[in-house]
């Protein structure tokens, strides 16, 4: 399979009871890396390896995307933000477990398919800052933001993936998973 599309990165506020709120699209898709964790352990018997277990522990997740809508910041990092979109930054802020999710492309033999991907529990780091003056050429930059996908539920679940023909389906389903709701600004 070859991957050559991604979009639609989304989060939910994680409820304690395991259900979602509060879903915000976050911009538009440049980049996501999802680096699986495991931890290891082997048994020695015999003078060679009897067992040897690999297990999943979680993921590091990082997502470049166009622009984080500041009514993501107090789900995501636990940022204050004022009616007049005054963003207050303090020390104490500490951000909610959210589910993470995108869609992505693949193609094999040269027919087209999409894939949903779904984190569950994602805790995310405010992300650094980093801007430039325009000069004789405009040069974007974008936030990053990283975070770790940890295990949930009883099968201790860290990631979750589903196939879909079309992109439109993959990503309404996702909008279901996230429990979306269309904003009525």
């Amino acid at each position: 399979m070859a991957q050559y599309k991604a979009c639609f990165p989304i989060i939910a506020k994680l409820k304690d009871d395991g259900t979602y709120s509060d879903a915000v699209i976050l911009g538009k898709m440049i980049k996501t890396d999802v680096s699986p964790k495991t931890t290891e352990g082997k048994l020695y018997g015999d003078d060679s390896i009897a067992e040897d277990v690999k297990e999943a522990t979680g993921a590091d997740v990082t997502l470049n995307t166009t622009t984080i809508p500041s009514k993501a910041y107090p789900i995501l990092f636990g940022t204050t933000v004022g009616e007049d979109g005054t963003e207050d930054y303090s020390t104490d802020d500490n951000g909610s477990y959210v589910g993470y999710g995108y869609v992505t492309g693949e193609i094999v033999n040269n027919k087209s398919s999409y894939k949903l991907t779904w984190l569950p529990k994602v805790k995310f780091a405010l992300p650094p800052e980093s801007v430039e003056t325009k000069g004789e050429n405009i040069t974007f930059t974008t936030p990053s933001i990283s975070g770790f996908a940890y295990p949930t539920g009883e099968k201790n679940r860290w990631r979750q993936r589903k196939p879909f023909s079309t992109a439109a389906e993959a990503i309404a389903a996702l909008k279901t998973l996230a429990n979306y709701t269309t904003p009525t600004e």
